[in-house]
């Protein structure tokens, strides 16, 4: 779940002090742990009594266990596969007029706007664990990851760059290769809830570093030579001109 979500809901319920929820919030940035797994280890409170403290204060149903669920082909297509996986939305039951979903963070509320913008549908919400959610939108929405070892395997072995005088290599820019890493840059981001990306070239570096929770996570970098093209492919999809610098 998203921390900015939870942490307020929790103070809201009484479950946390203001002391507390910064203590975590340190504790986020320092070690990057997933919200739910440092509130078990400060033993304040488990995932279970979590999902139940929000569907009681949200009033809605409450599915211990949705990793046997049935999921029809038609009842999947109603959600489109790029909605499922950006939103977590898991449907799980649906009529003509009202879709019902289970979503990975239950607390994101603007979801279900979204939702019922993209599907047409009146959205129902139900709880259920996380954890269950996440490998069900994987198996039947297919996974939104690409392996970025495959993806780095590629770009070291494609040819190098040869740059225009400004230093711009409109070429590879545009490459498969180049447009699939930085795609699969963004969507971890999407994934992980950041707030931002930092393409970093260094003199003998080159870092990708995403903000979550105020703090920042660095991935595995790209060869250095490919911080020209990939910071200009990153200028084409914004429509900027990549000839600036």
């Amino acid at each position: 779940m998203d921390a900015r979500h939870l942490l307020p809901f929790l103070q809201e319920q009484n479950v946390l002090s203001e002391e507390q929820s910064r203590e975590i919030q340190d504790e986020l940035s320092r070690s990057g742990k997933p919200v739910e797994m440092i509130l078990a280890n400060f033993g304040i409170i488990q995932m279970p009594q979590i999902l139940e403290k929000i569907a009681d204060s949200m009033g809605l149903p409450l599915l211990a266990d949705v990793s046997g669920l049935d999921l029809s082909p038609e009842l999947l297509a109603r959600i489109p596969p790029h909605t499922a996986r950006n939103l977590g939305a898991l449907p799980v039951a649906g009529d003509e007029t009202t879709l019902t979903v289970a979503l990975a963070d239950p607390l994101a509320v603007q979801a279900l706007e979204d939702l019922r913008f993209a599907t047409g549908r009146e959205i129902a919400q139900v709880v259920a664990p996380p954890e269950q959610i996440q490998p069900l939108l994987d198996k039947h929405y297919g996974s939104a990851e690409v392996n970025i070892d495959d993806v780095l395997r590629e770009l070291e072995n494609a040819p190098d760059a040869s740059v225009t005088s400004e230093g711009v290599d409109l070429n590879e820019a545009g490459s498969a290769p180049i447009i699939k890493y930085v795609n699969t840059i963004i969507a971890r981001a999407i994934h992980a809830k950041a707030s931002d990306i930092h393409l970093e070239p260094f003199e003998k570096e080159f870092k990708i570093r995403y903000r979550v929770d105020g703090a920042l996570y660095e991935m595995a970098p790209p060869p250095r030579r490919l911080a020209i093209p990939l910071t200009s492919r990153v200028k084409v999809m914004a429509n900027l001109n990549i000839a600036e610098r």
